[in-house]
């Protein structure tokens, strides 16, 4: 699975993120486990006008989970989400992970796509 991911990273920077269309980003600002449902994120990679994106209804994605915004605080920098929205699945993720808002291609889609080609397509090289 490691090719794969490593797969998935070079897809995104080579063919979903052109350099002139940069998807709105911050960090986490400290890890948090499978079970966490709020979480803070650093401070000065948001514009405010991406902040005022991070409201109720928002998506956020960090790895390959979705989660789902139900409130938002900025002077605190602090969101509260529903964890694996959209049939991801809740994991732990490490201090300073990216965090995108509203993804246009979710990591997970993606990564579901490529390996589902490879396991049709070679399914010897996938096992």
């Amino acid at each position: 699975m490691a090719a794969v991911s490593t797969l998935i990273d070079r897809i995104y920077r080579d063919f979903l993120n052109k350099p002139d269309d940069l998807s709105a980003f911050s960090r986490l600002d400290g890890g948090i486990n499978a079970s966490v449902t709020s979480l803070v994120y650093e401070s000065g990679l948001f514009s405010s006008e991406e902040e005022n994106l991070l409201g109720n209804g928002a998506l956020v994605e960090i790895g390959q989970e979705l989660m789902l915004v139900t409130a938002s605080n900025t002077s605190t920098r602090t969101l509260t989400v529903a964890r694996a929205y959209a049939g991801t699945a809740a994991a732990a993720h490490t201090d300073e992970d990216n965090i995108f808002i509203n993804p246009t291609f979710p990591r997970k889609s993606v990564y579901d796509a490529v390996s589902d080609n490879i396991s049709r397509l070679y399914p010897t090289l996938y096992n």
